[in-house]
């Protein structure tokens, strides 16, 4: 099963990703938790890869 989503928040430290995304089929809003290898952040610092709106 294919999940599409909306990312509505970021938070960043480092490569670790904290993303809040509201997904529209199942109306659900989840919290995810990843590493982003490609990317090293810090906090406060705005993501190139990754952005609030994108889907």
């Amino acid at each position: 099963m294919k999940l599409v989503g909306t990312i509505e928040k970021i938070i960043v430290d480092g490569y670790e990703r904290l993303t809040y995304i509201s997904f529209t089929a199942i109306e659900k809003k989840l919290w995810c938790h990843f590493i982003q290898h490609e990317e090293y952040l810090e906090e406060g610092k705005t993501s190139e890869i990754l952005h609030v709106g994108s889907g």
